[in-house]
């Protein structure tokens, strides 16, 4: 589902989307609902997303929770369209932290 438009949103970072592990609902940011932004790229955020619900987080020093573990980031490099998908997310994060 989309999410909800914020009124002021970071300047510094962008989230493309999140899971809510509880109930698994994917919300992608409504920011990425331009035709600018290919339905590829949708697919691959929503790939990510997926991942987390299966990937378990690791605890590191100090208790905190690495969610982008090595596992995770091996099994997201099977996308296939992963290279054309972190490119494109390279290229066009400015357009998004306006």
């Amino acid at each position: 589902m989309w999410g909800r438009r914020r009124k002021h949103r970071p300047k510094e970072y962008f989230i493309f989307g999140t899971i809510q592990e509880e109930d698994r609902v994917i919300r992608i940011n409504p920011s990425l609902d331009q035709p600018f932004v290919p339905l590829w790229f949708l697919r691959y955020v929503l790939y990510h997303e997926m991942l987390h619900s299966v990937v378990p987080d690791e605890t590191v020093s100090g208790g905190r929770r690495r969610v982008h573990t090595e596992e995770f980031n091996r099994r997201e490099r099977d996308f296939p369209s992963y290279c054309r998908a972190r490119r494109w997310e390279e290229e066009n994060l400015a357009r998004f932290l306006r």
